[in-house]
């Protein structure tokens, strides 16, 4: 260790380190500074003294223990490391999240020679009818000739607004188009109209196959001009007597389009729905308003059955 010197013995030959007073130019014609010399970070000066208490260590022949320590924990630091940038770039080459369930079908779609989509379309329609021919799913049997009664409400709730520019008016043009594609797919099929109104049931077209005539039934609107309360019972009597003598290879269905929330029934309607039960015929009913408990228990019983 070298001897101490003494207070008054002490000369400062640091001078050319730090001098307040090169700073300042003596010259009075302006008060100019000069930048003062950069001072060492102080992150510097620790890693330069962990340095030396390392270099200080080894030389006394404790380095062994602590060097193995220090190579230990980097070496684990350096795995970490390495496996957080093997995951973020696995993870960057599967994508987000969200896309795992997106299916990218414009890449299937390929040009043909002419520079046209045509053939890609076909084939991919095509491909779609294999899969629906190909899925596992229950069986629906149906007879072999269809009969349908379609029951339309024409009492004065199809005249509500809430159905641009009314129910009465969109309920009848839908019926029309259902009248087309009904005999589009049921060729040999059979169909009837049933309006009702004022608490009776009136028929508008007799069962037939004759796609015009029920068309022309459903386009005049004098003679269906709504008014009055509904009558179910009276309409579901009415199909049942058109349905109740086809033989059992025929299908026998009824489809009714309401919007009151009412039913001006003679007698017990219950009666009549386990009789639409006890003799197959399946009732479908397309409420415009609110769920009705008793259209609710048509469906539940038959479906019961």
């Amino acid at each position: 260790m070298p001897p101490r010197i003494a207070d008054d013995e002490y000369v400062d030959e640091g001078a050319d380190a730090y001098d307040a007073e090169d700073f300042l130019d003596d010259d009075d014609s302006g008060d100019e500074y000069r930048s003062a010399p950069s001072l060492p970070k102080l992150g510097t000066l620790r890693g330069a003294l962990a340095a030396s208490r390392s270099n200080a260590a080894g030389s006394n022949g404790k380095a062994g223990p602590s060097a193995a320590g220090a190579s230990s924990s980097s070496a684990s630091t350096a795995a970490r490391v390495k496996a957080a940038a093997n995951a973020k770039a696995k993870q960057k080459d599967q994508g987000y999240s969200w896309e795992a369930t997106y299916k990218r079908s414009w890449d299937a779609v390929a040009e043909d020679d002419s520079g046209s989509l045509e053939s890609a379309v076909r084939s991919m329609i095509e491909g779609s009818k294999r899969r629906r021919t190909l899925k596992d799913v229950a069986p629906v049997q149906r007879g072999i000739i269809r009969h349908l009664v379609l029951l339309v409400d024409l009492s004065a709730s199809m005249l509500e607004k809430d159905m641009r520019p009314n129910r009465f008016d969109v309920t009848l043009q839908y019926a029309r188009e259902f009248v087309g594609e009904y005999f589009d797919q049921n060729p040999i099929g059979q169909l009837s109209i049933i309006g009702t109104r004022e608490g009776i049931a009136e028929r508008l077209a007799m069962m037939g196959g004759n796609t015009i005539d029920h068309t022309a039934s459903l386009s005049n609107k004098r003679r269906l001009e709504p008014r009055g309360e509904p009558s179910l019972q009276n309409a579901l009597e009415m199909a049942r007597s058109s349905l109740v003598h086809l033989p059992a290879s025929n299908s026998r269905e009824i489809l009714a389009i309401f919007g009151s929330l009412t039913t001006c029934d003679p007698g017990n309607i219950h009666d009549t729905i386990s009789t639409l039960v006890k003799d197959n015929i399946r009732v479908s009913i397309v409420h415009l308003a609110a769920e009705v408990k008793v259209f609710k228990d048509t469906k539940t019983k038959y479906k019961q059955a």
